[in-house]
């Protein structure tokens, strides 16, 4: 996130547009390789998110009336 922020200014927009896949019938799928798929293809989307949600909130939403100003609490945005 810092680096693209650094080049750019400001973030956006996140297309979350990673993946894998292991070419195997699921009744061939070992635990390694369904944690490598849900490694990538679950955790990468969420954590990536939460960086992009980072600063996106921090620069769309900065504080807010309701909370007398200060900074909104992630749990009350998503």
């Amino acid at each position: 996130m810092s680096e693209v922020i650094g080049q750019h200014g400001r973030l956006d927009i996140l297309v979350n547009n990673a993946g894998i896949t292991i070419d195997k019938v699921a009744a061939k799928m070992n635990d390694e390789d369904w944690h490598k798929v849900l490694g990538v293809n679950l955790s990468g989307a969420f954590f990536i998110a939460q960086a992009a949600l980072d600063h996106m909130m921090e620069r769309l939403m900065p504080t807010s009336p309701r909370w007398g100003g200060r900074k909104i609490p992630r749990g009350y945005v998503m």
